[in-house]
């Protein structure tokens, strides 16, 4: 991601207004460059200063298996025993707080469609496979985004 987004200030430099960086769970690797939250973060805060991107917004991307565990994690399936990252997406949205950016966990946005269609199983149409936003999420998200422009 971080490379992808150096060489697109190439392109774009001093015409980028808002920076959406989409912090997917696998992101989470220790001891891998930019593996923990804070890196990330501390190199959000100097990308945005160093290009004078106003407004940065990070949307934390659980895979389906955290959102609706209790229809996705059962013993036998090879998804019963994987992480769910819990304490380090609270060191996310700390470093993101104290970096005075907006924080928007994708995780909320299905849980409110699960109440929204009443069914939890609702949550499976934002997604096309265990990680990947449908197009539904995708919508989903950008109203998300919209909705909480000039809010931090």
């Amino acid at each position: 991601m971080i490379c992808g987004i150096e060489a697109a200030v190439e392109n774009y430099g001093g015409t980028i207004d808002e920076l959406i960086y989409i912090y997917f769970e696998n992101d989470f690797r220790p001891g891998w460059a930019y593996g923990e939250p804070e890196e990330v973060v501390a190199w959000l805060e100097e990308f945005a200063a160093r290009h004078g991107i106003q407004k940065v917004s990070v949307v934390y991307a659980s895979f389906i298996y955290n959102i609706i565990p209790q229809l996705t994690r059962f013993k036998g399936h090879p998804t019963y025993r994987r992480p769910n990252h819990y304490a380090e997406k609270r060191r996310l949205a700390d470093a993101v707080a104290n970096a005075k950016f907006d924080f928007i966990d994708f995780a909320d946005i299905a849980q409110e469609e699960n109440r929204k269609q009443g069914t939890m199983f609702a949550a499976f149409a934002l997604y096309v496979d265990h990680s990947h936003f449908s197009r539904l999420g995708i919508l989903k998200l950008v109203e998300r985004l919209r909705n909480s422009k000039g809010k931090s």
